[in-house]
């Protein structure tokens, strides 16, 4: 074997070190996103569909009194409208803005999307929802 031929081929352990250097770097071109964190609460309420786009919807919901705020009290929420970024695999087929919607969304108040709608079902058009357009002024929230 010739001086150029021995220096052209690769020792087993150049050759394992290649091979780990390409496997590692197909790991750190995964761009597959880490799950969000735990949910710090799940909700489920009904409401309107105010805006329905292609990965948030806007929903005016009703009342929820036993809402949790970020300090862990109970704080309720008065009747509004949320944007919600929509989960993987939550089905909007055949609904559209102004449909009456049963809603579960999850809250995380720290990483992660802050409000996540991970369903939506549609309610019957005639549903009547206890939403209110203005609040009273005496309201506390």
């Amino acid at each position: 074997m010739n001086a150029s031929t021995k220096s052209s081929l690769a020792s087993p352990i150049e050759r394992t070190a290649a091979a780990l250097l390409l496997a590692l770097g197909f790991v750190a071109c995964d761009e597959t996103p880490a799950p969000p964190p735990p949910a710090d609460a799940t909700y489920q309420v009904r409401g309107r569909i105010e805006h329905l786009g292609e990965q948030r919807v806007a929903v005016h919901h009703e009342a929820i009194d036993e809402f949790v705020g970020a300090d862990g009290e109970q704080v309720g929420m008065r009747s509004m409208t949320m944007d919600f970024v929509l989960a993987d695999g939550v089905d909007v087929t055949g609904l559209e803005d102004g449909d009456p919607v049963a809603l579960t969304f999850e809250v995380r108040w720290s990483g992660g999307d802050r409000l996540t709608a991970t369903a939506l079902e549609e309610l019957p058009a005639d549903t009547e929802l206890e939403i209110a357009d203005v609040l009273p002024a005496d309201h506390p929230h």
